[in-house]
């Protein structure tokens, strides 16, 4: 019979990413019934790595986890990566059966283990600012975002992000702040096609999206729109970076529907493509609550759209796309604002509802 210990070395590493994930989370169930635990340790370590573009976060939450503990008992024998800690509270954010109490408390063991000093390092703070705009503390994380910014420039540590991935988290916050002209300069190199970053200008892409409709770059737009779907598109991992792709092609084809408009969207059939782009990706749409909001977020504006300029619906692909949704992405921000205790998640809707009213026709 063949041990976790043999499957781990001999099985694994020759497999497609998501292959791999279900070989290692094998591995990790043989090691734990064979009370083999430092197999069991390295496993989920590997398994922590390829998890890390996963959208079913609580794995990689689990497996850390089950780590730092076993790094605690014997720090020795179970050598351990903070820098894999980083992922870890916005993967517990993206559940609302998390508490905020479970949030802060985990950023607390994080910030312990980060830094010795009595100021909290760039890092420590990117994490809490991040973990506020995901709860919706929108105040909080404008002064956390002032002092990542001060923290950052002072010093560079070797826990700090690559630069590409503080520029998209700059941009990022910035539009999520509505200061929507500094977070598109703050983009400029993820969507200018300079970057070769591997993941951040396929989110940057799509986030710039709303800004550059907010500052009227409808032409810039445009072309971040067919670029940004030309790295994502049929990448299950990426479904939430499709959400704003899916919003921007439902206010593009109100705007082309609208003759008194003199706005180039430069996407003709503009809901055509949206519609199918969102029935090939709920085919294999995965992931965590938070990661199925931004997607069910992006499919009600394309319905809503729909509905506005009186779609014909020959196919039928519309009818099948609104039964699998209906009433999704406003069950999820409930669930999320109920345990942020504030409305940010149904605001979202609200918002994306006033920028359709605005341009339908």
């Amino acid at each position: 019979m063949t041990t976790a210990r043999e499957y781990f070395e001999n099985e694994v590493w020759d497999l497609p990413l998501a292959e791999r994930r279900a070989a290692l989370s094998r591995v990790v169930a043989m090691a734990d019934a064979e009370g083999d635990v430092d197999t069991g340790f390295e496993a989920r370590i590997k398994l922590i790595q390829a998890n890390h573009a996963n959208p079913n976060r609580l794995e990689q939450v689990a497996a850390y986890g089950w780590c730092l503990a076993r790094h605690d008992e014997d720090p020795d024998r179970f050598p351990i990566n903070l820098w894999y800690y980083k992922w870890i509270p916005g993967a517990v954010v993206g559940s609302p059966e998390v508490s905020r109490e479970q949030i802060d408390s985990l950023l607390e063991d994080l910030a312990s283990r980060f830094d010795s000093g009595a100021q909290e390092s760039a890092p420590v703070v990117k994490l809490r600012m991040r973990a506020a705009l995901d709860l919706g503390d929108i105040e909080r994380a404008a002064e956390l975002f002032d002092v990542w910014r001060e923290r950052l420039e002072e010093r560079r540590g070797r826990l700090n992000d690559c630069s590409a991935c503080d520029a998209a988290s700059h941009a990022s916050t910035l539009a999520q702040l509505g200061r929507y002209s500094e977070a598109l300069a703050a983009a400029e190199g993820l969507t200018d096609g300079r970057s070769r970053c591997s993941s951040q200008p396929h989110y940057a892409l799509g986030t710039a999206l709303h800004s550059a409709r907010a500052e009227g770059r409808w032409h810039d737009a445009a072309r971040w729109h067919r670029r940004g779907l030309d790295l994502i598109e049929g990448n299950s991992d990426f479904d939430d970076a499709l959400s704003h792709h899916l919003r921007h092609l439902a206010i593009a084809a109100c705007v082309d529907a609208r003759a008194d408009l003199d706005i180039d969207s430069g996407i003709p059939d503009a809901l055509d493509r949206a519609i199918r782009l969102a029935s090939s990706a709920i085919v294999t749409l995965e992931g965590d609550e938070e990661h199925r909001y931004f997607f069910y977020r992006g499919v009600r504006l394309v319905l809503a759209a729909a509905d506005a300029v009186g779609y014909a619906d020959t196919s039928g692909a519309l009818g099948e796309l609104r039964d699998a949704v209906a009433g999704r992405a406003e069950a999820l921000a409930a669930a999320f604002d109920a345990r942020n205790g504030n409305a940010h998640f149904g605001a979202g809707l609200h918002r994306d509802d006033l920028e359709l009213a605005v341009c339908r026709p």
